[in-house]
């Protein structure tokens, strides 16, 4: 029983990393093309 318990416990920390990495990734690739569009319409 304890051991399923900190199964599940690890598993949902492991989603939730690569759930923050995930968006971290997509955040910074947004900003990408923000400041590609930013660099377009300036110039």
């Amino acid at each position: 029983m304890r051991n399923k318990l900190i199964l599940t416990l690890c598993d949902k920390m492991g989603m939730y990393i690569w759930w923050r990495s995930n968006l971290a990734f997509f955040l910074a690739c947004n900003a990408k093309e923000l400041m590609m569009k930013e660099v377009k319409s300036v110039t």
